[in-house]
């Protein structure tokens, strides 16, 4: 038995290690954009702005007036209005007429085969006239001159995709430790620091901000091939490297900033797609399994600083843990605190949404998003990201 714990003990000491390890590394090999010093293009491209808009309300004229502040010179702004039913259609309306660089549009039935944020998306593209589409959320706020700072960043790159991390906090600090708990898993699950590789098949999606060459899109087969993909930002970047996109993965927290979710009722609520589709994979056993795992890799340090011989690296690698969750918190404006305390508590509460989410998406044997139930046999036909 105590063989047993003692190998227990170092498996997940180490685990923690090299989590601590890969997270630190991935904050210091990924440029931050406001730190850069691109030059200027002689002439701005034009830049469509892409929303997808699904009873929105209460968070898109608070984020629309950080971009509608924004000074670039030729800015498109399309505002997809996907079926809403809360007083989202007549603010996007009245916000067109107000300002000449919105364009409105409105979806007012569910196309056959598609989620309804990638129909929305899929409109919004069609309507666009830019060079560069940036594909954003209703409740992102950009700080004056974020886009022409991303813009010139692209340009001076040649890249053909820019995935912003945003600085992503909330009012509540338990949600905050939910957040510290899914930055953790980025590191060692996807690897962002690669995707500038044309050779590794790692690269990254924000659904915050994803900037995106027309040109390089158009050689995609767009979001008709994602049109049933869950994971749509990821989706897109996938798309997009496969088919030969130059891709950089920026940190811009202090330039494009989003309230995660203001409670952790609101968090379980909107995480649940997320959980259902990206963790679990449409399948109750995989989440079991997959919280069978993660619960004693959490805790593996802690109960092992019960243990004499296992105490020095137990202290070790909570050090190491310790130290990491400083410094990843400076590089993306998080509370220093909620990334420490997200072993094991942000964890655990991630492993209860991963559970309530397949319970639920099994039982109505689909995935309830935005009012709209999607059967589990066609979001699986039409996965397309690859973890």
């Amino acid at each position: 038995m105590l063989l047993a714990l003692t190998i227990f003990g170092w498996a997940t000491a180490i685990l923690w290690l090299l989590a601590a390890l890969l997270n630190v590394y991935m904050m210091t090999q990924l440029p931050r954009l406001d730190q850069q010093r691109p030059p200027r293009p002689p002439t701005m491209p034009r830049l469509s702005v892409i929303i997808a808009a699904c009873n929105e309300a209460e968070t898109i004229e608070p984020a629309f007036e950080s971009l509608l502040a924004e000074t670039y010179p030729q800015l498109e702004i399309i505002i997809v209005d996907d079926r809403s039913t809360d007083g989202t259609s007549e603010i996007v309306d009245r916000m067109a007429a107000e300002d000449p660089r919105i364009k409105a549009i409105h979806v007012k039935t569910l196309a056959d085969g598609w989620l309804g944020k990638l129909a929305a998306l899929d409109a919004g593209v069609k309507a666009a006239t830019g060079e560069w589409l940036l594909f954003t959320d209703a409740d992102v706020h950009f700080v004056p001159g974020a886009l022409e700072q991303a813009i010139a960043y692209a340009e001076a790159e040649r890249a053909d995709h820019i995935c912003l991390f945003p600085r992503l906090h909330s009012e509540s600090f338990v949600v905050d430790l939910m957040v510290a708990a899914a930055v953790r898993v980025v590191g060692m699950s996807q690897k962002p620091w690669r995707a500038k590789n044309p050779k590794a098949k790692e690269t990254l999606g924000a659904g915050a901000f994803n900037l995106v060459r027309r040109s390089a899109y158009d050689r995609t087969p767009g979001f008709e091939w994602l049109k049933m993909e869950v994971a749509d930002d990821i989706g897109l970047a996938q798309m997009l490297k496969a088919h030969g996109a130059i891709v950089r993965v920026v940190i811009g927290t202090s330039l494009v900033s989003v309230e995660w979710y203001r409670s952790v009722r609101d968090a379980f609520r909107g995480l649940e797609k997320n959980a259902f589709a990206q963790m679990a994979r449409y399948s109750l056993l995989r989440a079991i399994g997959f919280v069978a795992l993660s619960i004693p890799v959490s805790l593996g340090p802690f109960l092992a600083l019960f243990i004499p011989e296992l105490r020095p690296i137990a202290a070790i690698a909570y050090g190491a843990h310790v130290l990491s969750s400083v410094i990843v918190a400076r590089f993306l404006a998080a509370r220093p605190l909620a990334m420490i305390l997200a072993v094991p508590f942000g964890d655990l509460l991630m492993t209860v949404l991963l559970l309530r989410a397949a319970v639920l998406g099994r039982r109505r044997g689909g995935l309830l998003w935005r009012g709209t139930l999607y059967p589990i046999a066609a979001l699986k036909a039409g996965a397309r990201v690859k973890f």
